[in-house]
């Protein structure tokens, strides 16, 4: 495996340049173990509470006791424990066992596995189809992972102030970053459930009103700032390094073998400029065969969610002229709103936020992520300028019915407007 230059490679060196005790000698730990031995990584132990266990081997691996691990550990800096529970209580209570033993190099495994999820695709060709094929299998398990870290961050925050918590759950490109900061700055106490509904633990909370932020957007403008934030998140411009998620779903939905697939990319994407319109046709084809050829709009896929998880928003009125409308409905207060009008909004937002007298109101956002201000801000602003679309596509986003419920015709008319000459009537998405 090279790529030796790779963010990845010098993430893994971290890992390397400790001796490694896995915590827990479990299932969680055999897929770590596994993990691992991908990028050559070595595991000096494994350690568990059970007696049984001890002097046996989990993977040809010896199982140490905590008393052994207490030993080892003394005068040892290299050490570093990772602890891998899947339950936030067996990691509370594991957490606390090694404060106790005044180990304090540990880590969780949940947020080990957020930074090996994403490989650039010079390495990735290189894997042999045995690891290629065991990569692909574990992308839903690391989304798993990630709801374990997001719970962390709301017990966190409950831990801090059990009452008045604001919830943040937005799709993605709907402002959820300028809220971050403007909530930050004001005080507030808050959590950003980050872009998914599944992340939200209600049983974890004992206000008597629970209050979140959610918010809709022109689903074309939407996908495009989605797609453009996806390459600033896990790819450099003009450098071999592309997002992996969007390859992995193509290799996962596509009728290709995975041989045939990665050489299809690499063909693409492999070039000394990288090809936005390439690229932002291959979101639209794994959006589209994975919703059994029929595009649907992200915020679609979010607000399903956001009705089976916490509140079916879309049965109920939305004002269409104010941009907002706040929703309660017995423990919730749910405040919604336009992106398109969010800064016409602010005193509206900053009462629902704030009413409790948890923290400090304000006159203004304090922006964030904003793309025309990012390292592929002209690849952005160039894409917005000509981007070409089909008419399937342009149709599929516009007449979402959610577009519907919360923007007025005159809105969807304008959306319509600003997106109609990007269409080519005779271009066809070379990934379908």
């Amino acid at each position: 495996m090279t790529g030796k230059d790779t963010d990845l490679t010098k993430q893994m060196n971290l890992y390397k340049n400790k001796k490694i005790v896995l915590w827990g000698a479990n299932d969680f730990c055999i897929e770590i173990i596994t993990l691992f031995r991908q990028f050559n990584i070595d595991i000096l132990a494994c350690c568990d509470n059970n007696k049984v266990k001890w002097g046996t081997n989990v993977e040809g691996i010896l199982i140490i006791s905590p008393k052994e691990l207490e030993e080892l550990y003394i005068g040892n800096n290299d050490i570093l424990v990772i602890i891998a529970n899947e339950s936030l209580s067996s990691i509370n209570e594991v957490s606390k066992q090694l404060d106790n033993m005044g180990i304090t190099g540990y880590i969780i495994a949940q947020n080990t596995w957020l930074n090996l999820q994403l490989i650039p695709l010079n390495i990735l060709h290189e894997l042999n189809t045995s690891t290629l094929t065991w990569y692909v299998s574990k992308q839903k398990l690391w989304a798993k992972r990630e709801q374990c870290k997001w719970n962390l961050d709301m017990l966190e925050a409950i831990d801090n102030n059990p009452t008045n918590l604001v919830l943040l759950c937005l799709p993605p490109k709907t402002g959820d970053h300028t809220l971050n900061r403007t909530l930050s700055a004001s005080k507030v106490n808050y959590v950003n459930i980050c872009h998914s509904s599944k992340r939200f633990e209600i049983d974890l909370l004992t206000d008597p009103i629970i209050k979140v932020i959610t918010a809709v957007r022109d689903p074309l403008s939407q996908h495009l700032s989605n797609t453009y934030e996806r390459l600033n998140l896990h790819m450099c411009i003009n450098k071999n390094n592309k997002w992996l998620g969007q390859f992995i779903a193509y290799i996962n939905n596509s009728d290709k073998t995975p041989e045939e697939a990665i050489k299809q990319l690499k063909d693409t994407f492999y070039t000394t400029e990288f090809n936005s319109q390439a690229f932002f046709d291959l979101t639209v084809a794994n959006n589209t065969l994975a919703n059994n050829s029929l595009y649907k709009p992200n915020i679609t896929t979010f607000l399903e969610n956001f009705a089976e998880d916490i509140l079916n928003i879309t049965a109920y009125p939305f004002d269409k002229e104010k941009g907002y409308t706040i929703i309660k409905e017995g423990r919730l207060e749910i405040f919604v709103y336009q992106l398109e009008k969010l800064n016409d909004i602010i005193p509206e937002l900053s009462e629902f936020a704030t009413s409790r007298g948890e923290g400090q109101p304000f006159t203004e956002l304090v922006n964030g992520n904003i793309g025309e201000e990012k390292s592929y801000a002209e690849s952005y602003k160039r894409a917005k300028k000509e981007i070409i679309i089909t008419q399937e596509y342009f149709d599929a986003c516009f007449d979402a019915p959610y577009v519907h419920h919360f923007y007025s015709e005159a809105d969807i008319e304008k959306f319509k407007a600003r997106w109609r000459p990007h269409i080519k009537e005779d271009y066809k998405n070379p990934w379908l």
